[in-house]
Formats: structure tokens, C-alpha cells, sequence
């Protein structure tokens, strides 16, 4: 990719948003500014570049998810499955007489 050429043809009005086209070589730009021309494109919104490219190194973070099979299995042998609002059966508590579903309990209700 060390010889390819970019050219950038701005769009019309302000911005930087346009069309970017690789060619292979310089010829080749060459000839294609001469047909964005050609076609109307106002030279000042033509720009050509020619860079090597950048070695990108890309890290992942992993991200966990633990969830249980349809059997309720769950993730990792010999545990018990997560209780989870599908498989929590609904139950009503209540504490200084105001009655709360069981989704949103805590240990010390």
C-alpha cells in the first residue's frame, strides 16, 4: 500500500464530509482528478494524499457473562442455577405494612 494514493473530493458546502478514493498509484490519481474535474468539481475541494499505513494493535477487554441453559444449568458444573427474575417464583413481602413484590427484596427483609 506504500504507493497508493488517496483523493478526497470535499462535498459542496461546508463540512468535511466527501468521498475518498484509493487508487494505486500516482498515474492513476492523476487521471482521476482530471475526470473529477471534467466533471465539474470545483478544484478547491480536491485534495490528494499519499502516507503509509499505521500499524494498529487492538486490545480486547473480556467480558464475562454468566447465564444459565434452558434447563437451568448453570454456567459452570456444580453450582446451582443464578435466580434470576424469569425463574424466581413471584411472592409478595411486606415490611412496616407497605407490600412489596419479591422482585425487589433484599436478604434483610
Amino acid at each position: 500500500m506504500k504507493d497508493e494514493v488517496i483523493v478526497f473530493a470535499q462535498d459542496e458546502g461546508e463540512g468535511s464530509r466527501g468521498e475518498l478514493t484509493v487508487l494505486p498509484d500516482l498515474q492513476a490519481a492523476a487521471t482521476f482528478v482530471e475526470l473529477l474535474l471534467e466533471q465539474g468539481v470545483d478544484p478547491a475541494r480536491i485534495q490528494v494524499y499519499r502516507a503509509e499505513p499505521l500499524e494498529v494493535h487492538i486490545n480486547y477487554k473480556p467480558v464475562v457473562s454468566l447465564t444459565a441453559d434452558a434447563a437451568g444449568a448453570a454456567g459452570f458444573a456444580g453450582e446451582e442455577a443464578a435466580e434470576t427474575p424469569e425463574n424466581r417464583e413471584e411472592e409478595t413481602v411486606s415490611q412496616s405494612g407497605v407490600r412489596f413484590s419479591s422482585m425487589f427484596r433484599s436478604d434483610t427483609i
